[in-house]
């Protein structure tokens, strides 16, 4: 069973304004020692474990974090039941169960996002599909206005045009959340109305905006969240989320990707999980390494000027203080639908590329 006490461990220490050398002293162990279990290389002995939770003034279940790994498991189980539920087109069932869930979670943006879709989606009579309209753009907007992720805000953006659209009101009522594409649409139209120094640039960032849209576009065109019983579909699937990564990878040919790291990881990890479905192994191998490669670009990357063509002069000033994308990855691969190829060399070399990243990054 995963466990959270490496990460509480460097929490708790740092709550106490206390260096890895004193904790070490006092609990009479070496630096070294202090150092992997933060790392998460090994656990503290059980005999040790007494002595750290009254150092710290917390219970051994804290020190490890059970409430976390319960709450996972059970978000785990929630989400299987969610999927199913769509697969299945018993969108109706999705409603009770995740205002249930967020009872006990209410600040799971996810589960606020996915509880606005299953209203969206809600097939019932003409009236109360109105009100259940409302009740999803109340639930996108809160999540639009509080969430960091930014995939989870362009899905909000999305399905709030369209819950406007499908009550006869205008988009730009919810002035926060209109699809990026009309600015996009907004700015080609002007490009050619800006100055002669500022024109290029603008047309620039124009190709870019517009790339990525339709990168997105071809995303939610292959509907990775949703697979079916027919290796057909999985296999066309993947080839729309190749497309995409061509995409990406024909507009930045110098391989200046940037921020664009994280949607190429993300675009390969998604394939990889659909060729394993497919039973495609070779394919899902590859595509595990070049999103391992992509993962941690991202969370290296600095930003800079681009140099490639079409883009050429234009600024990303990213920096990725954030650093999730190799975390996210390695918790996706320990997925069972990888147990197939678990003990293959090219995927144990990836996994252990990335937890070494992981690790020397205290991530």
């Amino acid at each position: 069973m995963d466990n959270y006490i490496s990460k509480n461990l460097r929490k708790l220490r740092k709550e106490h304004d206390m260096t890895q050398d004193e904790l070490a002293g006092k609990l009479g162990v070496s630096y070294q020692s202090v150092s992997k279990w933060e790392q998460g290389k090994s656990n503290p002995d059980l005999a040790m474990l007494p002595a750290i939770a009254v150092l710290f003034g917390v219970t051994i279940d804290e020190l490890y974090g059970m409430d976390e790994i319960k709450r996972q498991q059970r978000l785990v189980k929630l989400n299987k039941r969610i999927k199913e539920n769509y697969q299945l087109h018993r969108v109706n069932n999705n409603i009770p169960l995740i205002q249930e869930a967020l009872d006990e979670y209410p600040d799971s943006y996810d589960l606020m996002f996915e509880l606005g879709r299953s209203y969206f989606l809600a097939h019932v009579d003409e009236e109360e599909t109105i009100g259940y309209l409302g009740e999803a753009s109340e639930l996108f907007n809160k999540v639009l206005k509080s969430t960091d992720n930014e995939k989870l805000k362009d899905d909000c953006r999305y399905y709030l045009n369209l819950c406007s659209y499908y009550s006869g009101e205008s988009a730009v009522a919810h002035e926060e959340s209109i699809d990026s594409s009309r600015e996009l649409i907004k700015n080609i139209l002007l490009a050619d109305e800006t100055m002669d120094t500022d024109r290029d640039m603008s047309m620039k960032n124009n190709i870019e905006s517009l790339t990525m849209f339709l990168a997105r576009q071809i995303w939610k065109l292959a509907d990775p969240d949703c697979l079916y019983p027919a290796t057909s579909v999985a296999a066309q699937k993947a080839a729309y989320l190749m497309k995409a990564a061509d995409l990406l990878k024909w507009l930045y040919d110098e391989n200046d990707f940037f921020r664009v790291h994280k949607e190429l990881s993300d675009l390969y990890r998604v394939s990889a999980a659909i060729y394993m479905y497919d039973s495609r192994f070779e394919e899902a191998l590859t595509a595990i390494e070049k999103a391992v490669e992509h993962a941690i670009a991202y969370d290296t990357s600095n930003g800079g000027v681009h140099s490639s063509l079409l883009v050429q002069g234009i600024n990303d000033d990213f920096c990725s203080a954030n650093k999730t994308c190799a975390r996210l990855l390695a918790n996706k691969l320990k997925q069972e639908r990888y147990d197939r190829v678990r003990n293959n060399t090219n995927f144990r070399d990836a996994v252990n590329k990335l937890d070494r990243f992981i690790n020397e990054n205290q991530l």
